[in-house]
């Protein structure tokens, strides 16, 4: 399994993208008559957007709400984050 995903990624190499997004691509040869442009194939896409909506996804299927995650003031929003010694309200 180990030696699919090493030959699986050969050849690749981080890019950032026109719209912002960083992804991992794979060059495919010179595009015919685009004066030295290439083709790629992206593999992996590393997106802002993309880990914000994981990230609430996986919030929401814990049963905490995001804005409650967010907010440092409310004490019962995620207790196990408290700092140890702080008093309970």
């Amino acid at each position: 399994m180990l030696s699919y995903a090493k030959s699986y990624f050969r050849n690749c190499r981080l890019a950032r993208m026109s719209n912002g997004e960083v992804c991992l691509i794979r060059d495919q040869g010179l595009v015919k008559g685009g004066r030295g442009l290439k083709h790629h194939e992206v593999l992996i896409v590393f997106s802002i957007r993309w880990l914000a909506a994981s990230s609430r996804q996986s919030l929401k299927t814990a049963g905490i709400r995001a804005r409650d995650f967010l907010v440092r003031n409310k004490p019962n929003a995620f207790p196990a984050m408290r700092k140890i010694g702080q008093k309970k309200h």
